[in-house]
């Protein structure tokens, strides 16, 4: 199974608004230019996210895209489902709406396998946070941006 790349670029930029910028306004050029993410991703990823509650924007050449809850509040799970706006199924075995939904749905073996899969994945989605990858990502010694910009006199 290959998650979207919507998935996993939006995964990606929200984890740098959390990490980095501690959730304060980042522009997506930012976001795309040091996470390597194609710029015309950014705006329809962003959309998304806005939709879903779980950035605010502000215009402006001082605005940009905020997180509206703390890392936290904001799982995997929640960003997958603001990109597909659904729960992510592995196999498109008719619980959803699909045009790839199998004909077979109603006598197959396989399909409580699949359906129980995709469960499982979406739960563990759901327990993971932007919080738990910004101490993951600290326990790796990955430098924060936040951290280098605040200068303090005495």
């Amino acid at each position: 199974m290959k998650l979207p790349t919507q998935i996993r670029y939006g995964t990606r930029a929200l984890f740098y608004m959390a990490f980095q910028k501690g959730g304060a306004y980042t522009q997506t050029k930012e976001i795309a230019e040091k996470e390597e993410i194609p710029p015309r991703y950014m705006e329809q990823i962003f959309q998304r996210f806005k939709k879903a509650g779980l950035v605010g924007s502000m215009r402006g050449p001082t605005g940009g895209y905020y997180l509206l809850k703390r890392p936290e509040e904001i799982t995997v799970g929640d960003i997958v489902r603001a990109i597909i706006g659904s729960d992510l199924e592995l196999v498109p075995c008719g619980e959803r709406k699909s045009k790839r939904a199998c004909n077979r749905k109603d006598n197959c073996v396989a399909r409580g396998i699949w359906n129980k899969a995709s469960r499982l994945v979406m739960d563990y989605f759901d327990s993971v946070t932007l919080h738990d990858m910004c101490e993951k990502a600290k326990s790796m010694g990955l430098e924060r941006e936040i951290e280098r910009k605040l200068i303090y006199h005495i």
